[in-house]
């Protein structure tokens, strides 16, 4: 069971499920409204936050996770599976490396506690993890551009 509080779930999980389902959006190339996006990414936020609740074992929640998220993505694409399955693994990829990079700048430069980062509990912690958020949405500009490249090579050829 993984949880957190209300404030965390607000200031740090809905933007972070909002700027995901974004990215989604923009990599599947969707067109959604942002009035969609941000129902999708709030309903995402609700779920997300109730398998965290779930009493199984650390780790199946990702994976639970990873699964909403592609039926999400299958569901803006108009059912584009595959293109679901790879863009959910390149943004979680992307979450992931933003986050450990985040860490490594937060405890290394600029001295921030560890406990500060990890716990789910407060103020304090969600909006000293934000700075993630946008290291996110970078990394995931940098996907979309390779992305682009490795398509418009596909037609040329």
């Amino acid at each position: 069971m993984l949880k957190s509080s209300v404030i965390y779930t607000l200031v740090r999980s809905l933007p972070e499920s909002i700027l995901f389902i974004f990215l989604g959006n923009m990599l599947l190339e969707a067109n959604m409204s942002k009035n969609k996006i941000l129902q999708m990414g709030m309903l995402m936020t609700l779920i997300i936050s109730f398998v965290r609740l779930l009493p199984i074992t650390f780790g199946v929640h990702t994976i639970i996770s990873i699964m909403i998220e592609v039926l999400i993505f299958t569901y803006l694409s108009g059912n584009k599976i595959i293109q679901s399955v790879i863009i959910t693994f390149e943004l979680f990829i992307a979450l992931l490396l933003s986050e450990t990079i985040y860490m490594f700048i937060a405890i290394n430069i600029f001295k921030i506690n560890l406990n500060v980062l990890v716990n789910r509990s407060n103020f304090i912690s969600a909006i000293s993890s934000i700075p993630s958020l946008l290291i996110f949405l970078g990394i995931a500009f940098i996907i979309k551009f390779f992305n682009n490249k490795v398509n418009s090579r596909g037609r040329d050829e």
